[in-house]
């Protein structure tokens, strides 16, 4: 997959995490196959835009939320999510390995940390907060940070 392609591709998970209305979200994910099947993109990118509506299910996730992309495989990514929330969090964190998906309590806040596959090494880390019951982009960037921290010293 060419540059051009790469970067249409990353906008369009970036627009499908940040679409709250569920029309919306399928009226993006038709787009994303429709896109990548015209520019003959392989199938994994058909498989990729697939798997969004399962990862990023929850309406509400984008408030709250700081993301970040690495070029990184996204196995490598999720076991640095892991280490660095068994130190953060005050309880043990739950972790779903099929999905990727994290939860912990740090700093009186929960925390939600998803790893979304985006190609063979590349991914984004999406870190959702909400803390004394309300949404925190503070606490989700602070996670990120951290988390951020332990992938690139």
């Amino acid at each position: 997959m060419g540059a051009h392609e790469h970067s249409l591709m990353e906008a369009l998970a970036r627009q499908m995490i940040l679409t709250s209305h569920s029309s919306l979200r399928s009226l993006v994910l038709l787009s994303s196959l429709a896109l990548a099947s015209w520019l003959g993109l392989p199938s994994g990118c058909g498989t990729v835009a697939m798997n969004f509506p399962s990862v990023m299910a929850d309406e509400d996730f984008q408030k709250g939320a700081a993301s970040m992309r690495y070029s990184h495989e996204a196995d490598l990514v999720w076991i640095h999510v892991k280490e660095t929330l068994a130190h953060l969090s005050s309880r043990k964190p739950d972790y779903n390995e099929d999905t990727l998906h994290a939860f912990a309590t740090v700093e009186a806040g929960s925390i939600q940390v998803r790893v979304i596959r985006l190609g063979e090494d590349n991914c984004l880390m999406a870190v959702r907060a909400r803390q004394y019951g309300v949404f925190s982009e503070e606490l989700a960037r602070s996670v990120l940070d951290r988390i951020h921290q332990e992938i690139e010293p």
